[in-house]
């Protein structure tokens, strides 16, 4: 198994690498968190091995930050990528047509909260907050969100949109 370790100790940085190895894994290291979300945007480990006090981002965003759907807009707003998590989220296991496609037409969020994430992406990054929204797929499965906008370091005129810290709304009739 390819498992990735993010411990800033050496030591410890060592020891998980050793116990792992002898057991037959493939093991990647990473002394930081921010090294480790690079690693994460081009391979896909199975296992992930944090600690939660690492310098800078901390093993629980980092962690976060994984487990989220991610969406890559261009500066026009057409949406460029959309990773399998925000996918199987929006559209269920169908293969729905992304690309190209404005965020505002394709992502299936209320008026209000569309107009929100439009503001959102176009005021300085620190003055950003995240947004919480309800969402009914396709599928008519409802879940509620955290939306985040950042800018995307590639080309600053360009977003990434995250969408986590989501659970499914489940009606309850009494």
């Amino acid at each position: 198994m390819d498992i990735l370790v993010v411990e800033d100790e050496p030591v410890t940085q060592q020891l998980f690498k050793r116990v792992l190895i002898a057991e037959g894994h493939q093991v990647s290291v990473c002394a930081d968190a921010e090294s480790a979300w690079e690693i994460c945007q081009t391979k896909h480990f199975p296992l992930l091995i944090l600690d939660w006090l690492l310098p800078g981002m901390d093993g629980l965003e980092l962690c976060r930050r994984i487990r989220a759907g991610t969406a890559l807009a261009d500066n026009e707003g057409r949406i460029t990528f959309v990773n399998q998590i925000a996918r199987s989220m929006f559209w269920g296991p169908t293969d729905h047509p992304y690309q190209g496609q404005y965020w505002e037409d394709l992502f299936p969020f209320a008026l209000e909260d569309r107009t929100r994430l439009r503001q959102l992406s176009t005021v300085p990054p620190d003055e950003r907050d995240r947004l919480s929204a309800p969402l009914e797929n396709i599928l008519g499965q409802r879940y509620w969100m955290d939306i985040e906008v950042q800018d995307d370091p590639r080309d600053r005129r360009g977003k990434i949109f995250l969408f986590y810290e989501f659970g499914k709304l489940i009606p309850i009739n009494l």
